[in-house]
């Protein structure tokens, strides 16, 4: 049991060193392809890049969220029962959120960009 615990911190670790990496290195990277509009934007490099390592970090935080409630769960009773469902929730949507942008909607801005 302390070894899932031990690694699910370390998946939260990561995430939150990924998202800084993410939001200070790949995403300004990307600002210049959202003048040349929607379906360049969707279908440059970096953008893949982008939603391809918060795909990573959504579920690195999906883990770290199922042992943050591991951990805490004697002392954190009801309440921390509620709390982790409703955090599960959400981040399982952020994951949903992330695939779909990643795998539908770069897909339809490389066939057919009047679409998007």
């Amino acid at each position: 049991m302390n070894s899932v615990i031990r690694q699910c911190g370390i998946a939260l670790v990561l995430a939150s060193g990924l998202l800084i990496g993410i939001n200070l290195i790949i995403s300004p990277s990307y600002l210049r392809y959202m003048e040349q509009g929607e379906a360049a934007f969707r279908t440059s490099s970096p953008y893949l890049i982008r939603l391809s390592a918060a795909l990573v970090d959504a579920l690195l935080l999906l883990i770290g969220c199922f042992g943050l409630h591991l951990a805490q769960k004697h002392a954190s009773g009801i309440f921390g029962a509620v709390a982790f469902a409703v955090s599960f929730l959400g981040t399982s949507l952020l994951v949903a959120v992330e695939w779909s942008n990643l795998f539908v909607l770069r897909a339809v801005a490389q066939t057919s960009p009047e679409v998007l």
